[in-house]
């Protein structure tokens, strides 16, 4: 979620769409709606710097809760040259808008490096990449929310 990019959508307008709030049966919510906008513009030109600061830090902690709460999987990749060589990566996907997702992947090591006997990746590798995963992700989300 971004909060930032909402703030903004809200100050200059386009946040709820004039053809959603056409249609009704009174002016009662439009008129709602406009008074909450200009409440928010009113309040922005006073203290537009500390709620861009708290609504950018906010967009920054969405950012990472979501990016935590992603499933990590692993994958095994045969090398391509030598298909008995066989290396393990990490994998997590986060959506960001409708068919749009950011996907990353962090390579662990060979199989017999980072696998138990049971085929499941060690715990100290599994947190190593995980945070791994997860970073790139935030860093990703970060750049297309914050730019």
């Amino acid at each position: 979620m971004s909060f930032i990019k909402e703030y903004e959508e809200m100050l200059n307008g386009t946040y709820i769409k004039d053809d959603k709030l056409s249609g009704l049966n009174t002016t009662l919510i439009p008129n709602q709606v406009n008074s909450l906008v200009r409440e928010l513009k009113q309040l922005s030109a006073t203290e537009g710097q500390v709620i861009r600061a708290a609504v950018r830090l906010m967009t920054e902690l969405s950012i990472y809760k979501r990016a935590l709460e992603m499933e990590v999987r692993a994958n095994q990749i045969p090398d391509a040259k030598v298909p008995e060589r066989v290396y393990v990566q990490l994998r997590g996907a986060i959506p960001i808008s409708k068919g749009k997702r950011i996907w990353v992947g962090h390579y662990l090591g060979k199989r017999e490096e980072v696998l138990d006997s049971g085929g499941k990746v060690l715990p100290n590798k599994m947190k190593e990449g995980r945070e791994a995963v997860v970073q790139k992700v935030v860093d990703r989300y970060m750049e297309e929310q914050l730019g």
